[in-house]
């Protein structure tokens, strides 16, 4: 039996929108090639406390998804 079957650990997928806060700190992460550490909200970078605060008061984040739209040429056409 597996650990979480012991403990009834349930795992939930959140979208990034439900956590934008993990998303753009791992996106920081993975994007910089230098150690930074934050002890505090006062140390956060002004994005992670726009979001921050944005979750604290329960502001509606929505993402919006640009489709890109792939034209495919008709083989037909030169006919």
């Amino acid at each position: 039996m597996t650990e979480m079957q012991k403990q009834k650990a349930k795992l939930k997928h959140i979208l990034r929108e439900g956590n934008q806060i993990a998303d753009y700190l791992a996106n920081l992460t993975i994007n910089q090639t230098n150690k930074q550490e934050f002890n505090g909200f006062t140390n956060l970078p002004t994005t992670d406390k726009r979001i921050i605060n944005m979750d604290k008061s329960q502001t509606l984040s929505i993402r919006i998804r640009n489709k890109q739209i792939r034209h495919h040429k008709d083989p037909r056409s030169d006919i």
